[in-house]
């Protein structure tokens, strides 16, 4: 009969690993203590004593022992925290050429420029965070001083609790830049080691591969002007300009000589069709520009 019960017991303790809702076991070494334990119980409870019995009532104690252990399991099962409920993400992205305005779960307002993909919960917790996966945003957030806003971009957390600011963190760029409209912006590494705060008009240029952090004023206008096709630079790389192009009008550049990508132009495009804007350009860099279908080709001498 042992051997039976014994059976029955191997079968239904080794089951608690395959539905624990927490981790009961914190190593080989406590389960092997508890199995032992409850196991000298059971086999105590039903080894036949020489005194008469009143009846077969083993599978009664088994039945108790058991019960206790599962009241006792329950008991430690409540009195872990309870775990946080993460909301589904909802993905939105955008193409060149294309910016898309977003409403959030807690009526925060964003906006997306070309070539970007974020992540935002279906319905935010006592946290709200999301998620900027590659690309730029400006975000305009609801003032909630019980809910910080977070978002998580590369190497970067920027906390508010309700503020206008604009994040720009594409992977194929060395750099990152968080920029303050309105409000106070809080923006960290991940990793805790440095952390800034920026107020309006102040930009935060952050280094991928060095990992600096570098303050420098705005102009406020600047911010989100991509929003309404408004463009500034000040002494800024072709490169980055060409970039920028690509993303508000859905072209791609290539330059016959990649040296001119770095030469520095301080200009601005007011809300203008493309055409006017290489005519901008070529007017400030000698630049000659072939336009074929979406494929922008530039040639030029370089840098003035």
């Amino acid at each position: 009969m042992n051997d039976k019960i014994k059976n029955e017991f191997e079968k239904w303790f080794n089951s608690a690993d395959d539905h624990k809702p927490i981790d009961l076991f914190r190593d080989d070494s406590t389960k092997e203590t508890i199995r032992f334990g409850l196991w000298e119980n059971i086999r105590s409870a039903t080894v036949p004593k020489p005194k008469k019995q009143f009846g077969n009532f083993w599978w009664m104690k088994v039945a108790a022992v058991l019960f206790l252990f599962s009241m006792a399991t329950l008991w430690i099962y409540k009195q872990q925290p309870e775990a946080p409920i993460r909301a589904r993400l909802q993905s939105y992205s955008t193409k060149n050429g294309e910016i898309k305005k977003i409403l959030l779960p807690d009526s925060s307002q964003i906006w997306l420029n070309g070539g970007t993909q974020i992540r935002v919960p279906e319905k935010f917790a006592k946290l709200r965070e999301v998620y900027l996966d590659n690309g730029e945003v400006f975000f305009l957030v609801k003032k909630d001083a019980s809910r910080p806003f977070v978002v998580h971009s590369q190497q970067l957390n920027t906390k508010v609790l309700g503020t206008s600011f604009n994040i720009r963190s594409y992977a194929s760029e060395p750099g990152m830049q968080v920029s303050v409209k309105t409000g106070k912006v809080q923006v960290t590494e991940k990793t805790g080691k440095q952390g800034m705060i920026l107020l309006p008009a102040e930009q935060l240029n952050y280094s991928l591969n060095g990992k600096h952090f570098n303050k420098s004023t705005i102009d406020l206008g600047a911010i989100n002007g991509w929003i309404e096709h408004r463009l500034y630079y000040n002494r800024t790389e072709l490169g980055k300009i060409l970039a920028d192009l690509e993303r508000q009008y859905g072209v791609v550049f290539q330059a016959e000589n990649p040296g001119m990508l770095s030469c520095l132009y301080t200009t601005s495009f007011e809300n203008l069709p493309l055409e006017q804007v290489l005519l901008k350009l070529k007017m400030l860099g000698s630049l000659e520009f072939e336009h074929k279908k979406n494929i922008i080709y530039l040639k030029g001498k370089g840098c003035l």
